[in-house]
């Protein structure tokens, strides 16, 4: 998987400019106003400037995200051979390739959903594992948590596990402790904030319920209010169309694999999510004694799945709970004495290892079959970077202050690795269609230069804010016919 990369809609949309603008330039104050959704301050497209050897190769790699799934898979490997409960490493190497099946465009490309699903399930994992390990590490217990915030707002609901031990502290009266976890978690959360508050003028983006600053590179309070509606209404369709229509309507008469990796999502969150407090109920009515840690652990992520149920259904967004809590429950099940058969051990792993085969080559063949064209590469430059796609935008210059702005052509709104670069249409001047909110032409530089920043021209900040609700109507039709 890790061999090409997958051009998935976000990267080329937006995450490979984000990542590339990272690498070339400082922070931009009202960077978001160039294009809305480098708005989208996730550390990992920070880190990934610092991984993208670009310097090395002359053009971006994205692996960071195989680096961790590799590191965990071995992980994983070195618990079935130490482990004398072998059932439950082999339980692990089965999730792990559930993983694999249903987030492997994710791991072969940028995205800001697989670190948080990454680290999540190694958490619940090595809590199954043992429970208690977090009051000998609370440094990671604590801090990780409260890090994935960063790199997924989502993930805010996963950190009251830090809330947690931070109060079992309190009650401990471990100050000292106490105050170190607190003062690295402000910093942590702190620094990130800042950094939305100069992309953006927004304290968290795109939340524009918190408005807290004025400055003139702000966005607009409508650029920001239809980031957050389109999130909701995009992954409510995406739920509806790829999980309920696929599975219950279309069945066999659609893809095969895509109704599988859908069914094996939504089944894993029923069993995981909706039968998990049944179980958690059916242990203590049969006074089946499980550790605290578990039974809150199960808590957060059924709290988790909730909340994103209700924000943004797209079960992309809440793997790492869905698969975590599966796990859990799937671990907790496994009765205590059972018997193990070696044999059967290998051959799961050999099937696991063919199925995992199959899923690579099926992917390549399924790119050539989409006309991605890759760069003219030997077959042993695979050993030091993926297969990238040769990416041949065609884009429109716009004059900003006497630099030049490549607005692109792209059917699909692509801007891939072009900077500095927007998309087509926006408010005010053609309505909101999921794309582009806000037209470039509403936009100019804070100075001479494209790292002084961008800023919404005045003239146009009353009109965006004081049409929204027409801007409301127009795309509620628009997103009515198209879904």
């Amino acid at each position: 998987m890790v061999l090409f990369s997958s051009n998935l809609f976000d990267g080329p949309y937006y995450h490979y400019q984000h990542i590339k603008w990272n690498e070339e330039y400082r922070i931009t104050p009202g960077l978001a106003n160039l294009e809305d959704r480098l708005g989208f301050n996730s550390n990992y497209l920070l880190i990934s400037a610092l991984f993208s050897f670009r310097f090395l190769f002359g053009e971006a790699v994205y692996t960071l995200q195989s680096l961790f799934f590799i590191l965990i898979l071995w992980w994983a490997f070195i618990q079935l051979f130490r482990n004398v409960e072998k059932i439950k490493s082999l339980i692990l190497l089965i999730f792990l390739f559930i993983i694999i099946l249903t987030c492997r465009s994710m791991l072969c490309d940028t995205s800001t959903d697989i670190i948080p699903i990454l680290f999540v399930f190694y958490f619940v994992v090595k809590t199954s594992q043992n429970p208690d390990w977090w009051k000998n590490k609370f440094l990671l217990a604590c801090l990780l948590p409260v890090t994935l915030v960063t790199f997924k707002l989502s993930a805010a609901v996963f950190s009251m596990i830090a809330i947690a031990i931070l109060i079992v502290l309190l009650r401990q009266k471990n100050y000292k402790k106490l105050s170190f976890l607190m003062t690295a978690a402000v910093l942590i959360v702190g620094l990130w904030c800042v950094r939305n508050v100069i992309i953006s003028g927004y304290l968290v983006y795109p939340v524009y319920s918190i408005d807290l600053f004025s400055f003139d590179w702000k966005l607009p309070r409508t650029t920001i209010f239809f980031q957050q509606t389109h999130i909701h209404n995009w992954a409510i369709q995406i739920y509806k169309g790829e999980y309920i229509h696929r599975i219950f309507d279309v069945w066999l008469n659609g893809n095969k694999l895509i109704l599988l990796t859908n069914t094996v999502s939504f089944t894993l969150m029923v069993f995981g999510i909706f039968l998990s407090p049944l179980y958690l109920l059916y242990t203590k009515i049969r006074k089946i004694k499980i550790n605290p840690s578990l039974v809150f652990l199960f808590v957060v992520l059924i709290c988790c799945t909730v909340f994103g149920l209700i924000s943004a259904p797209d079960l992309r967004f809440m793997n790492g709970y869905i698969f975590s809590s599966s796990f859990l429950m799937t671990i907790l099940m496994v009765p205590q004495k059972v018997i193990d058969y070696p044999k059967l051990n290998y051959l799961i792993i050999f099937l696991l290892i063919i199925c995992s085969g199959f899923l690579l080559i099926r992917d390549i063949q399924k790119a050539h079959i989409r006309g991605f064209e890759y760069t003219d590469r030997s077959i042993l430059s695979l050993g030091m970077h993926p297969w990238q796609p040769q990416y041949k935008g065609v884009y429109d210059e716009y004059i900003m202050n006497g630099h030049i702005i490549y607005i692109t052509n792209d059917r699909h709104h692509r801007i891939y690795n072009k900077m500095p670069a927007a998309a087509k249409g926006g408010l005010p001047f053609a309505p909101f269609q999921g794309n582009k909110i806000q037209s470039i032409k509403t936009v100019e530089l804070r100075g001479k230069h494209l790292e002084d920043g961008f800023r919404t021209k005045k003239e146009y900040i009353d009109i965006l804010n004081e049409n929204v609700d027409k801007y409301k109507a127009d795309y509620d039709t628009i997103v009515w016919m198209r879904y």
